[in-house]
């Protein structure tokens, strides 16, 4: 169960960290320094990728909900 919970904190920290990222970098707030464009989604998409797949690896050893192979 706590690998679950430690999962999901990573997974929002990464996927809610970059959204707030590229907030910050709109246009409007007055800190965009480089010409890489208003909340570009594909940072958003990656970042949200790179946190479900850190999540997962970081709990996967340690998780009951995750597959093994059956042991003969």
């Amino acid at each position: 169960m706590l690998a679950e919970f430690f999962g999901t904190f990573v997974l929002l920290l990464l996927g809610l960290g970059t959204c707030a990222v590229n907030t910050v970098g709109l246009p409007g707030a007055g800190r965009q320094t480089v010409p890489f464009g208003p909340d570009n989604w594909l940072i958003n998409v990656f970042g949200s990728l790179f946190g479900a797949v850190a999540g997962i690896l970081l709990t996967t050893s340690s998780s009951a909900a995750c597959w093994r192979p059956a042991q003969p």
